[in-house]
């Protein structure tokens, strides 16, 4: 009996296996596919549309910062080339003069000076003069009349006197500390335009060397001329 039975089960499970399959594939066409048509499909058209966009977005932002950095790249670049035009136009000269003294004293070099800038060229700059030393100076005065030269080296002479009992640098001589003093009131740079070819001094102006120690002395005198 129990054989029976179980051969009895086993075909009628056999004989119902279809009518199962038919329920499921029910099952599916009357609910799975509907949720899937209303749910899974659009959430994942939206996420393909998403992900489209987004490396749409990323493709356009790298391009975006290619071409902001090129643009950059060529404003940098933009005012190195000014700049190498401006260098190309601009010009300098230096020279030194050794002018030698003899007294203490305003000693005239304007002739020297004007005759550098006249060697150099330019028809408009700015003649820079520089003294090498500071027991001497440089100034710019009258050229006309000699007692007005006189008339200085008398004052500034008064006005800092030697062998002051103040003085501490004393080594080289009793001038040589006033020398030094006289150079700070004084100038040890001028800077003169050069204007058609030529210093632009005014009628009666010189450019001197003034001299502070009573020795003779070689100075040197830097001038740079630029335009």
């Amino acid at each position: 009996m129990p054989l029976r039975s179980t051969g009895a089960t086993r075909f009628s499970r056999t004989v119902s296996s279809p009518a199962q399959s038919t329920d499921v594939e029910l099952f599916v066409v009357l609910f799975v596919e509907p949720v899937v048509v209303l749910f899974v499909e659009p959430v994942v058209v939206l996420f393909v549309v998403l992900f489209v966009t987004l490396f749409v977005v990323l493709f356009a932002t790298i391009l975006f910062d290619e071409s902001s950095r090129s643009s950059n790249d060529a404003e940098k670049t933009q005012p190195d080339n000014e700049t190498k035009q401006i260098a190309k136009k601009v010009f300098f000269m230096i020279r030194t003069l050794k002018i030698h003294t003899t007294r203490q004293g305003l000693h005239d070099i304007t002739t020297e000076v004007a005759a550098l800038v006249k060697e150099v060229g330019l028809n408009e700059g700015l003649c820079t003069v520089f003294i090498r030393h500071t027991s001497a100076s440089l100034t710019i005065q009258e050229n006309a009349d000699p007692s007005a030269r006189r008339d200085l080296e008398t004052w500034l002479n008064r006005l800092v006197p030697e062998n002051d009992p103040l003085y501490t640098h004393t080594a080289e001589g009793p001038d040589d500390m006033p020398s030094h003093i006289k150079a700070i009131l004084t100038s040890t740079t001028l800077s003169i335009p050069i204007l058609k070819g030529a210093l632009a001094l005014g009628t009666w102006q010189g450019v001197y060397l003034w001299e502070h120690r009573r020795s003779a002395h070689t100075r040197e005198i830097v001038v740079h001329m630029a335009a």
